[in-house]
């Protein structure tokens, strides 16, 4: 995660022995404990692991998912945009 002003660089690692064409979904929400996928917002899919936005709130919560294989993994990364950025 990288913070720059107003600007939000998300990037993750490939999903493991993903196919051809996989495709991430990026989800945001206030709550990091929200049900997932009912609490998250659909934000975007991307083809590749880096994703750029411009930060709204203090404090945004991401879900980065993988589509277009057999396994699926999950990543929430916290961002305090007027602090520090965290990986959980």
């Amino acid at each position: 995660v990288n913070v720059k002003g107003n600007l939000v660089t998300l990037t993750w690692n490939d999903v493991k022995d993903a196919s051809k064409g996989e495709v991430y979904n990026i989800y945001s929400s206030d709550d990091p404990y929200a049900v997932f996928p009912d609490g998250w917002k659909y934000e975007a899919n991307v083809n590749g692991t880096q994703w750029l936005t411009t930060a709204s709130e203090l404090k945004k919560f991401y879900c980065v998912t993988a589509t277009g294989s057999s396994k699926e993994e999950v990543e929430k990364i916290e961002i305090n945009e007027s602090e520090e950025t965290k990986v959980k």
